[in-house]
């Protein structure tokens, strides 16, 4: 039955064909993306606030940590132990705004 159809129908069949095929690819394709747009942005808005506010946790612990080691050096003066209980200040409120963004 194949043999018996001129060029011409079997050319437009077989681009009809590979048209619907490249279709049904491109709507599958163009589904996963945009599957995986909508599962990117719920992570860029749920789960990077709160590494963030990890990171900033972490870094007022460590400035804490510095200022403690400062103030228990001996030969440390007043004035720079009144700076470093600042720090200390500044970093715990910088921790508890981060904690509440965690």
């Amino acid at each position: 039955m194949v043999n018996k159809k001129k060029l011409s129908s079997k050319l437009i069949s077989s681009f009809i064909i590979v048209t619907l095929i490249t279709l049904v690819i491109g709507l599958v394709g163009w589904n996963g993306v945009s599957r995986l747009s909508a599962i990117t942005n719920k992570i860029g808005k749920n789960c990077l606030p709160s590494a963030d506010a990890i990171l900033t946790i972490y870094q007022a612990q460590t400035a804490i940590q510095s200022a403690e080691r400062t103030i228990q050096i001996p030969e440390v003066d007043e004035k720079r132990i009144d700076s470093e209980l600042m720090k200390i200040d500044a970093s715990f409120e910088r921790a508890e705004k981060a904690k509440k963004v965690f």
